[in-house]
Parts: structure tokens; C-alpha cells; sequence
């Protein structure tokens, strides 16, 4: 028995719902982009026990996951040779919005515009507006760190977002958000992947070289690199000396 039937074998135990014939896999080795590559399956998620059970299976049988929302990226992000998530099918419920705080709880398949819909009976909008709002997931667009022709007013997607409620690589679920320097020193103190990520992000923060706040490029709207400018506390989008 091989390693992808054994796993296959196991998601199918923890009945969900996923594929791996060559038709669903020819569909998803391809996004936006001028790329194809074919993935391993195509696994759709109805819930978070199921993301967990996903992660933690894929976890045990060594096989890379990528989750996809609507493939509207341009340079490849929705594909690889992984188990592709599916986010887009069963994760599209609006949770929650609240226009007193002015906030809006998500799934990750809502569609960006279904969520601007829903918003604008208050007033609201959620600020970037990237060309494929359409079509585009708001977990896809949190992942790109989206933009928009409006984004030297509104911001990108990361100037937005106040938590996230992830599943991390050993399948345990937490929450990540704006937080005190002194708790995240704490966590980071323990054990697991929560607390080897801030330690990770601590270490980068702590390093002599790290001067964003001052030596960060004027350039502040991009999509290269990582956002290290989250690490400390001031607005990427008012960078110091403007």
C-alpha cells in the first residue's frame, strides 16, 4: 500500500470529502497565472474539524497541503503538488457583522463582493478592492494581502484584518492577533508550533539589523517579500517620514 492510498484511506475514515481522479486534478493544477501544476487532490472542507483532521492526517503521511479560494491569483499562489483545500464550496458563510464596531466574521470562501453586499446595508465596505472582488475569497485575498485601485486611500488587506482563527501544521487551532510584547514573549516560551512561530518572529524582531521603523522603503503598497513592518507597532500604510 502507498503512501498517498494509506492517505487517502485515512481521509476517507474521517469522511471527507475529497478527489484525486485525473479530471479534478487537471482542473486544479491550474489558476490565473500562466502555470499548471498537477496536485496530489482536492479535498473540500465543510468545517474546521475537518480542516484540523485534514492538517493532521496530511501531518502524519508527509503530504504538503496549499488552500485555494478561487484561483484568481496571477503568479501561481493557488496551485503546487499538494492537496489542494477547497475553501470556496462548503466555508462561504458570513458569520457576523457588527456595525457598531464596524467589524465582519468570516469563512474564508465567503467572495469578497458577497461580503461588500452584505456590508453596505450599513454603510460598510471592506476597503481594498482588488480587480477580481468577484470572484476573489476573502481568505484568498487575506493570504495575497490584497490591494486595489483604492489602495492608496483604504490600505491593503492586512491593514484590515484583526484576527485570525488558524489551524497550525501539528492540527491544534488558534488564534492570532494584534498582541502585547510581554504575552507574546510568554508564548513563545512554550512548546509547539504556536510557540515556535513567535519565537521565530521574535528572534527576527529582535535581530540588530531589524530596523524597520526606520529604514523601511517608501514603497510601502507591495507584494515581494514578507511584511516583517507587522512586527512592530506603527501602520505600514504611514510609514515614518511621510
Amino acid at each position: 500500500m502507498t503512501q498517498y492510498t494509506e492517505f487517502t484511506d485515512a481521509l476517507q475514515r474521517h469522511q471527507i470529502e475529497a478527489r484525486f481522479d485525473l479530471p479534478t486534478r487537471i482542473l486544479y493544477s491550474t489558476d490565473a497565472s500562466i502555470y499548471q501544476i498537477e496536485p496530489v487532490g482536492v479535498a473540500f472542507p465543510k468545517d474546521q474539524d475537518e480542516l484540523a483532521a485534514i492538517v493532521s492526517t496530511a501531518r502524519q503521511y508527509q503530504i504538503p497541503l496549499l488552500a485555494r479560494g478561487a484561483g484568481s491569483s496571477l503568479a501561481g499562489q493557488a496551485i503546487g503538488p499538494a492537496l489542494i483545500l477547497d475553501c470556496s464550496r462548503h466555508l462561504t458563510r458570513i458569520l457576523e457583522i457588527n456595525p457598531e464596531e464596524r467589524t465582519a466574521t468570516v469563512e474564508p470562501g465567503v467572495i469578497l463582493n458577497s461580503l461588500n453586499k452584505a456590508a453596505a446595508r450599513y454603510g460598510l465596505q471592506f476597503g481594498p478592492d482588488p480587480a477580481s472582488m468577484e470572484r476573489a475569497t476573502m481568505g484568498g485575498s487575506i493570504a495575497n494581502n490584497a490591494t486595489g485601485a483604492h489602495s492608496i486611500l483604504y490600505g491593503m488587506a492586512a491593514d484590515h484584518l484583526l484576527s485570525t482563527q488558524v489551524i497550525l501544521s501539528d492540527g491544534s487551532v488558534t488564534t492570532f492577533e494584534e498582541t502585547r510584547l510581554d504575552r507574546a514573549r510568554s508564548i513563545a516560551l512554550d512548546n509547539g508550533a504556536e510557540a515556535s512561530l513567535y519565537k521565530t518572529a521574535l528572534d527576527i524582531r529582535d535581530r540588530p539589523i531589524f530596523n524597520a521603523e526606520s529604514g523601511w522603503p517608501l514603497t510601502w503598497r507591495r507584494a515581494a517579500g514578507y511584511n516583517l513592518n507587522y512586527l512592530l507597532p506603527w501602520s505600514p500604510a504611514t510609514p515614518p517620514g511621510w
